[in-house]
């Protein structure tokens, strides 16, 4: 059981580690670095998620008890990842900050995972500014491929569309 627990992402804030904080750093800044942080956490949630949800509807042959008790081993659901992600992306004001340029991932995670339209023009939106704001090649791509996720009839899984699409997307 301890395979599938997602400890980690629990403890992430339990490190006794000092850090280095550059000279000129702001509270500011480091209020936005956590944001970012805060969006990635939530989007490791939507993604672990996620790929249970692959692999159940694979061909592995994986019980759905056994899918369920992994799942239940999870201590954030998606639907509450995908809420506190979209939560912070509205709350926080994206602009020219480049601390905002990391957001591609969690961006595209959880447009990957959503299904209500307003949750979904949110996503575009952010990832528009941030398209505008840094002209991350990636962030065009990203956009893309949630306009054909989002036009599909939800029975492929977002990786699978990647694969079919022969898309690579560095998400960093």
């Amino acid at each position: 059981n301890s395979l599938f627990s997602d400890e980690s992402l629990q403890n992430r804030n339990r490190s006794t580690r000092q850090y280095i904080i550059p000279k000129g750093t702001t509270a500011a800044t480091l209020a936005r670095l956590q944001m970012v942080a805060d969006c990635f956490y939530d989007a490791a949630y939507i993604y672990l998620h996620s790929t249970l949800e692959r692999i159940a509807q694979g061909p592995s042959r994986i019980p759905p008890a056994a899918m369920a008790a992994w799942s239940s081993l999870i201590s954030v659901s998606k639907s509450t990842a995908l809420h506190h992600c979209l939560f912070r992306i509205r709350s926080c004001p994206l602009d020219h900050h480049v601390e905002y340029s990391a957001l591609t991932f969690p961006l595209f995670i959880a447009g990957c995972e959503s299904r209500d339209p307003e949750e979904r023009e949110i996503i575009i939106q952010a990832l528009g500014v941030l398209e505008e704001n840094f002209g991350i090649g990636n962030v065009k791509r990203a956009r893309e491929l949630l306009g054909v996720l989002w036009e599909g009839e939800g029975d492929m899984h977002w990786l699978d569309v990647l694969e079919e699409l022969q898309w690579d997307l560095i998400l960093a």
